[in-house]
């Protein structure tokens, strides 16, 4: 059941470059979400990140096609800022963040959804992983960095599939601002420190994506990337939330 104006769950979808696979992926969460929670209303929010290859003309379609959809559009300004858009526009009282690639399942979603009632915070994380070998080096330094910095220990603190109290996350979206390319992984650090009995996490099995820039260079600029945020946010944070 769509509702555009105040809809129960916002289910958000950053694009840049995935004109190949994100109408495949819209038009199978719409169908699964109006055939099995039929009560919960829904509205699904495309944010075209600059794309170039014709993402932006196919989500324009998309929000045609399929009711209580909508498309939003920017320059290439990267990912981070594309979430902290779609958090701060979307309308539902939860959120789910999903990447636009087909790794993620309904299912896995429908076990965060019973879960609600007593979590902000709800992070699927990623088993038997089959990343690239620098890749699961520059996620786990993450997972340390957070751990040492934040004193929070999560399994997949980056993970581009998780549902969120949009209540609940909308202080520390403003404390952290628009301008961090790790949002999702600050977010569940702070969340996490300072309210642990908020989350939780969910295993779910990895189904490998081939990822655009997944090179040597691209995880160790990650890693890197990630580590200056995480050492940097802390202390900012710090004198805006208790």
């Amino acid at each position: 059941m769509t509702n555009p104006l105040s809809p129960e769950l916002s289910v958000v979808i950053p694009c840049f470059n995935e004109n190949h696979q994100i109408t495949q992926i819209a038009h199978h969460w719409h169908q699964w979400l109006n055939e099995n929670l039929a009560q919960v209303s829904f509205e699904l929010l495309l944010i075209n990140d600059g794309s170039t290859d014709g993402t932006g003309h196919t989500i324009d379609q998309i929000r045609k096609d399929l009711p209580g959809t909508r498309a939003l559009h920017q320059l290439r300004v990267g990912p981070g800022r594309a979430l902290y858009r779609g958090y701060s526009e979307c309308r539902g009282k939860w959120i789910l963040q999903l990447n636009a690639n087909p790794g993620y399942e309904p299912m896995d979603f429908m076990r965060m959804w019973e879960l609600k009632e007593a979590k902000d915070l709800i992070l699927g994380y990623r088993t038997h992983r089959l990343d690239s070998l620098t890749r699961r080096i520059a996620e786990q330094m993450i997972k340390v960095g957070i751990a040492s910095r934040f004193g929070a220990k999560l399994h997949d603190p980056n993970v581009p599939f998780r549902l969120m109290r949009k209540d609940a996350l909308q202080p520390w979206l403003e404390a952290i601002g628009a301008e961090k390319t790790m949002l999702n992984c600050l977010l569940a650090a702070s969340i996490k420190r300072h309210n642990p009995q908020c989350v939780t996490e969910i295993a779910i099995p990895h189904r490998p994506q081939r990822k655009q820039g997944d090179t040597v260079m691209s995880n160790m600029w990650l890693a890197a990337l990630s580590l200056k945020e995480i050492w940097g946010t802390r202390i900012s944070l710090s004198h805006e939330i208790a």
